[in-house]
């Protein structure tokens, strides 16, 4: 759902990556709200959506590690390793992002990426607000979820795993996010202890 840190959880992601020495391409694929070129203070176009619709070219969009540094106005977050790291950001936004999730554009571009780049990574938008998400999940070798406990019901994270596995989506994880170890985990725990139990005492399917 909206709100619960994707685009923190696939920033800080990007960035260990790029730290530990891997190349690095970090893409703001949300094309309705996007979010992630605001954090890095980029300049919005041209950007994904002007390479899938051939309005521009890749190398027109890549933004590097000097684009980012000159966006810092704090010294300290100037972190070894971000050469390694570079951006693509949303670009113009389209009428119907659905068309290019779903374009042989879009697979073209992440196979080109993959021959530059260790790792692609893409910020995107909330799942099932967003359906046409899936389409742009199943082209990818692996898909985390980012779920914002005490938030979002688990019945919705059920349904959005559903949603992602009815693609064709390789559902790798999790990240629980906003967490508090000392309540909530140990809150959670219990009651999904409990709740599996009582369902599989009284044969009904769990969520």
């Amino acid at each position: 759902m909206p709100n619960e840190g994707k685009t923190i959880i696939s920033a800080n992601l990007a960035i260990v990556m790029a730290q530990r020495g891997l190349r690095v391409i970090l893409i703001d694929a949300d094309l309705r709200r996007p979010a992630l070129y605001r954090l890095f203070n980029l300049q919005r176009a041209p950007g994904l959506s002007d390479i899938l619709s051939n309005t521009s070219e890749l190398k027109e969009a890549l933004r590097g590690f000097a684009d980012f540094f000159l966006g810092l106005k704090d010294e300290n977050l100037k972190l070894a390793g971000l050469n390694n790291l570079q951006f693509i950001t949303p670009g113009h936004l389209p009428d119907n992002p659905t068309a290019l999730f779903a374009s042989e554009s879009m697979t073209t571009l992440i196979d080109e990426l993959a021959k530059s780049f260790d790792v692609l990574v893409f910020d995107l938008p909330p799942i099932l607000p967003v359906g046409d998400v899936s389409l742009l999940c199943s082209k990818a070798d692996a898909v985390i979820l980012v779920y914002n406990v005490g938030k979002t019901p688990r019945s919705v994270v059920w349904r959005a795993k559903k949603q992602l596995e009815s693609s064709g989506a390789k559902l790798k994880g999790v990240v629980l996010n906003c967490l508090n170890p000392e309540t909530k985990m140990a809150k959670s725990y219990y009651y999904y202890r409990n709740y599996r139990y009582y369902e599989k005492k009284e044969g009904r399917t769990g969520v």
